[in-house]
């Protein structure tokens, strides 16, 4: 049994709990933004694409944000708490005033996008250095819980999407962040093996309180001027993996270069898997609601539904990988990170190359059948279990000491550089605003069809 801060693993048990109802809330919201803002807000699809491109990329640069203060500025425990309050005060704008959408989800978004480094940093300390495999255990469990969070909020969001009364968005997550808050003080005490007093970790963090008021402005401005701020984003992304790449070269011994470069190559393997990736949350979910057949029968199916297969097979793949791996282990077989990696960009382009096939058999309205996309789901869900849980692995295994700090920001922040790109992969696919699927699948496969 891991030892666990307070001696029986409940912290480890509630930080799983914290994940999944954190994600809930996030997912309820995640799930349903770009047809909130197209249909409720009014904006055309390319503007949609950008505000969530900036959305997710923005997500992953806090997580980067977070590994700093966190720890440093405040303990990871009251940032969560923090942060979690931040974006209730975010969801209440978003549910009183559609004209400040733009501040609340700023402010949502700094909740979101804090607290998830928060809970990864905190499941890490419940452990000790040696415990390798128990924290490997631990994370895809918690991986697992994200994505029950994912599926709950999917679900709920597409019930929303029914009716199409979006401001229950608002008022569903609300109540779920209150589940959120009782939880981080039931759990409180778990968190902290020093005993620290509450008030004197306020007195101490109070820079870091005003480094995340600062953030609210810079957002902001961001969801105003996203195709600017999405540029800027993906430049600090490549000047970062330059900056690594001469670190490395630097580095005295040919193994410690070797290390180096090979990080760079997974990460960049790494931006392309999620930038095919999050292309679903930013243009898949119009795909899948106006040019695929989704009715069983009768009954319509939600796009957010359908999203969920995502997270379904993920659940139930995660404790059969975990299973592969010990059972490989023990046969003295082991799959190195660049083949994990490399069968995960196999597996996600072979999703969408049964998606590219079911638009290629779609019927005679145009409408591609459920089957490809069901299909779709199983390739994503596959490619992710070898990727995602295991980064954070990879860092401890290739960095140097003196630049695993440095290189886990960049490693989280890959993932915003790959939001980013799909953003402009995303409005390549949407150029067209007519929602017939015929018109769209014609200027696909016939750039100069009129």
């Amino acid at each position: 049994m891991h030892e666990a801060v307070g001696g029986n693993g409940k912290g480890i048990a509630y930080l799983h709990c914290l994940n999944a109802i954190s994600t809930f809330s996030f997912a309820i919201i995640f799930s349903s933004l770009s047809l909130y803002l197209t249909k409720r807000i009014g904006l055309t699809q390319t503007q949609a694409n950008g505000i969530v491109g900036f959305f997710l990329a923005s997500n992953f640069i806090l997580h980067f944000l977070a590994g700093y203060i966190g720890d440093r500025l405040l303990s990871n425990r009251l940032l969560f708490a923090i942060s979690t309050l931040i974006q209730t005060l975010g969801l209440i704008v978003l549910n009183f005033s559609d004209s400040l959408v733009y501040l609340g989800l700023s402010l949502f978004l700094i909740g979101c996008g804090l607290g998830s480094t928060c809970i990864n940093c905190l499941i890490t300390q419940q452990f000790n250095s040696h415990e390798n495999k128990l924290r490997e255990k631990a994370f895809f469990h918690n991986y697992s819980a994200m994505n029950i969070g994912f599926l709950s909020g999917y679900i709920m969001g597409g019930f929303i999407d029914l009716h199409e009364r979006y401001e229950h968005l608002f008022e569903v997550s609300n109540l779920i962040n209150l589940i959120t808050v009782f939880f981080i003080v039931k759990s409180w005490r778990y968190f902290d093996k020093n005993k620290t007093n509450t008030r004197d970790e306020i007195k101490r963090g109070r820079i870091g309180l005003l480094l995340i008021v600062l953030i609210v402005p810079i957002l902001f401005a961001g969801f105003h001027y996203s195709w600017l701020a999405n540029s800027l984003i993906l430049c600090i992304g490549v000047a970062a993996l330059i900056y690594i790449t001469l670190l490395g070269h630097g580095l005295s011994t040919r193994h410690e270069r070797k290390k180096i470069y090979s990080f760079i190559f997974l990460t960049g393997s790494s931006i392309v898997f999620w930038m095919l990736y999050f292309v679903g949350p930013i243009g898949v979910t119009q795909f899948l609601k106006y040019n695929v057949d989704i009715y069983i029968g009768s009954y319509y199916i939600p796009p957010q539904w359908l999203m969920n297969l995502n997270s379904i097979f993920v659940i139930v793949g995660s404790p059969i990988v975990i299973a592969l791996f010990d059972w490989l282990r023990k046969k003295q077989i082991i799959i190195s990170l660049s083949k994990q990696f490399i069968c995960s960009l196999v597996f996600i382009a072979l999703s969408f190359l049964v998606l590219t096939l079911g638009i290629e058999n779609s019927n005679a309205n145009g409408l591609t059948g459920m089957s490809w996309i069901i299909a779709h789901y199983l390739f994503q869900g596959a490619g992710e279990l070898l990727l995602a849980p295991v980064g954070y692995a990879m860092i401890g295994s290739l960095a140097p000491e003196k630049l695993q700090g440095l290189m886990m920001g960049v490693w989280m922040m890959a993932s915003g550089i790959a939001a980013t790109l799909s953003n402009y992969f995303s409005n390549l696919m949407t150029q067209s605003e007519s929602l017939n699927p015929i018109i769209g699948f014609y200027r696909i496969s016939s750039p100069n069809w009129q």
